[in-house]
């Protein structure tokens, strides 16, 4: 399965609002650091000490991972709020209408400022999800909306990949091989390659060759020498919220997975299917921290398994609680059941789950960590948020090593 050599930790972090001239507390206003064509502008603003609201999980991470130094720093997405996600960040440049020079220009400025001074010295492994684009982006049943939504995507899907990969075009989606301290991992693509939900057939929330490559990378032998393997998406696998749960017909309205049914239950039907183990999946948007233990089981052939964790970030800074979510939002089911038709033909799967929430309306960073025993069997990862104010730093585990349930 592995050896003790195998173990590590990760960073988890999304969602960062941009700061204003009311709690940035910088010296010079931040939007002067890049000019308006997209060039740099060298009076780069200083930050004051102690940082404003909008930069203290900031400060808080780059000395977190000066003093721990863990394996990669993977980012679920909205580094930037390039939209006017809840009527409140919109800025004159930044508007969908207005030609495409106005709009990169913005995205720039977004990009250069979204850390503030803060330079994280730690591998990064980022996703895209809706407000680098627009607020929870996908296709329209409106021919003209629908074409300027794909342009929007296409403008700001390239200026992503060259801010967050280092290379313009560079793909949103891939897998990558493990090393001696990070186990091998896949970066979804969860926003850019959604179907429209019409109600004429079962819509996707990735393209058909993204999903045959997440299949691949979740069922081949290699993972298995590390024990775990990582996927990180902007959207929440589980748990599912409420109003799928209640009401099936609810799910076109849900932004994560369980909007996406069919492919939802793909996805845990092929942990069953191929009794997959110790796959983490790491995600975003939500603005609540959460972790999940569950078990996928076919009915019909109990020796069909998998269990795997979602681990879901908080904000990094959302300061808006009427955008966050909260726990009552989300479904208490201890299971649920599906069907699925990835073996062939149809069959009946069970989904166990068990969730943690992390406290609402906080600021702060996840870390997952994981390890073997002195014989090399995989222990339980564990997940802590880390929330961060003016007070400093505090610690809320999610998981334990003896699982959910046993949590302090």
């Amino acid at each position: 399965m592995g050896n003790t050599s195998q173990q590590g930790r990760v960073v988890l972090s999304a969602c960062r609002y941009p700061a204003n001239v009311l709690d940035g507390n910088l010296e010079t206003s931040p939007r002067w650091r890049v000019r308006l064509d997209g060039s740099p502008n060298p009076a780069v603003p200083r930050m004051l000490d102690p940082p404003g609201p909008a930069y203290q999980a900031h400060k808080a991470l780059q000395q977190w991972c000066e003093q721990h130094a863990p394996a990669a720093l993977f980012s679920a997405g909205d580094t930037i709020y390039i939209d006017s996600s809840a009527g409140v960040t919109s800025l004159p440049a930044m508007r969908m209408e207005l030609p495409g020079r106005d709009l990169e220009a913005g995205l720039h400025r977004a990009y250069s400022e979204a850390d503030g001074p803060y330079n994280i010295a730690v591998h990064p492994v980022d996703s895209i999800d809706d407000h680098e684009i627009i607020d929870n982006w996908e296709p329209s049943k409106d021919p003209l909306r629908n074409e300027a939504l794909h342009v929007r995507r296409a403008r700001t899907s390239e200026i992503f990949s060259m801010y967050r990969r280092g290379q313009p075009g560079s793909p949103l989606w891939g897998a990558e091989q493990g090393t001696a301290a990070l186990p091998p991992r896949f970066v979804a693509d969860t926003r850019t390659e959604r179907q429209l939900r019409d109600g004429l057939g079962p819509a996707r929330i990735m393209g058909g060759t993204q999903m045959a490559a997440l299949t691949r990378f979740l069922t081949q032998q290699a993972g298995q020498t590390y024990g775990f393997r990582l996927v990180l998406s902007g959207s929440m696998v589980l748990p599912r919220r409420l109003t799928t749960k209640s009401h099936p017909a609810t799910a076109a309205r849900a932004d994560s997975w369980d909007g996406y049914p069919a492919s939802l239950n793909d996805l845990l039907a092929t942990l069953a299917e191929q009794s997959v183990q110790g796959c983490i999946f790491l995600s975003g948007d939500e603005h609540l921290a959460c972790a999940v233990e569950a078990r996928v089981i076919r009915l019909d052939n109990k020796n069909l398994a998998s269990t795997f964790w979602s681990v879901h970030a908080g904000a990094m800074y959302a300061p808006y609680p009427f955008a966050n979510s909260r726990p009552e939002d989300f479904s208490d089911e201890p299971f649920f059941d599906f069907e699925s038709s990835l073996s062939g033909k149809p069959r009946t799967y069970r989904c166990e789950l068990s969730t943690a929430f992390g406290p609402v309306d906080t600021n702060g960073f996840v870390t997952v960590a994981w390890n073997h025993d002195a014989a090399g069997n995989r222990l339980r990862p564990t997940a802590t948020l880390h929330t961060a104010d003016a007070s400093g730093l505090k610690d809320h585990p999610l998981m334990s090593p003896e699982g959910l349930g046993n949590l302090a």
